[in-house]
């Protein structure tokens, strides 16, 4: 989880690197997802192809898909958690606790 002056990975929500002060969450994706989704054949290198492949990705399998990738919401604010909650609505097991 970012603490506002690290980046954030978009699907598993761990810190990436330090941007500074008011960083946005959940602004990029770590290398562990990024080679993951690859194996799978998922080319994601920046937040832009994440949200691109989210968008396009069938509602009715996302959870799962969330689930196999270790998707964690951020405490912050931020567009991905909010595109994910307007897919499946909110899921309990993906809120920080």
């Amino acid at each position: 989880m970012s603490h506002s002056a690290y980046h954030c990975c978009c699907l598993c929500d761990e810190r990436t690197f330090y941007g500074g002060i008011d960083i946005e969450s959940k602004d990029c994706v770590c290398t562990y997802c990024a080679v993951k989704l690859a194996q799978e054949g998922i080319i994601v290198r920046d937040i832009k192809e994440f949200v691109n492949f989210i968008s396009t990705y069938p509602s009715n399998i996302l959870y799962d898909f969330l689930v196999l990738h270790n998707f964690r919401c951020c405490w912050y604010e931020n567009n991905i958690d909010d595109l994910i909650k307007t897919k499946i609505g909110i899921i309990k097991e993906f809120e920080r606790e």
